[in-house]
């Protein structure tokens, strides 16, 4: 049975005082539970958590929460503008964005900065859509759905998003065939290292297909900006109306 008692406090220390100051909040049944795997916090349960509190958790690999009953901590400065913190419901944050995280994808939208060329192709009122920088080399012309708000991955990512991201994925997949004249689509969606995710705010990845393209063995590669700008305004022009 879950404790009721609401944890409060936010703290962040130095990775090397994660180990020792982890196991007296387990202890305290206050419902923190801290796994350090090389010196990074990597996976936090929080139980029991509200919305405010997961909110609240910002998206950091060195961070620790430490659970305080009946008092709040709020010397702890906010993150600046374009750092993001991850949003769930569920009580369970997996996270690995680094300390200080500049979320691209965010920037992108918020200051229409790049480190990449950006090529948007649509946005509402939930989702994006952009053009991949990166394409594999019989591939060209991939694209990337991804929400406006900052969740990091599939774990954070609010069930009612499913339906604007699948719309999203639907329009730019009809847009490649229109654009392309692609023998299929493919989509990918990664979560964590280990599921080779390297940007830490949720994304899919749409990619136009070709027979015999072998894109699972391919390597991606910086697309030529100039072939970006293209096949943008193609799928631009190709993008159906609903």
């Amino acid at each position: 049975m879950r404790s009721s008692t609401p944890w409060r406090s936010y703290t962040r220390t130095p990775s090397d005082q994660l180990a020792a100051r982890t196991a007296p909040s387990r202890r305290s049944g206050a419902g923190l539970q801290i796994n350090v795997r090389e010196s990074e916090a990597i996976r936090v349960v929080v139980r029991p958590a509200t919305r405010e509190d997961i909110e609240t958790v910002e998206s950091y690999r060195v961070v620790l929460l430490e659970a305080v009953r009946g008092s709040t901590d709020d010397s702890a400065s906010p993150p600046e503008e374009d750092t993001c913190e991850p949003v769930g419901d569920h009580g369970v944050v997996y996270n690995h964005a680094p300390l200080g995280y500049r979320c691209p994808f965010c920037r992108n939208l918020a200051t229409g900065e790049a480190d990449l060329p950006l090529q948007i192709l649509h946005r509402d009122d939930s989702v994006f859509v952009k053009m991949n920088p990166k394409w594999a080399p019989r591939n060209p012309g991939a694209a990337l759905v991804i929400p406006n708000r900052h969740y990091e991955n599939v774990y954070d990512l609010p069930a009612e998003l499913g339906s604007p991201i699948q719309r999203a994925i639907r329009s730019t997949a009809l847009a490649m065939k229109d654009a392309f004249g692609c023998d299929g689509v493919s989509t990918r969606q990664h979560n964590e290292p280990d599921g080779n995710q390297d940007v830490w705010h949720y994304h899919v990845h749409v990619v136009p297909r070709w027979n015999g393209d072998d894109l699972y063995a391919a390597r991606s590669t910086l697309a030529d900006p100039n072939d970006l700008r293209l096949k943008a305004a193609l799928l631009r022009a190709a993008w159906p109306s609903r």
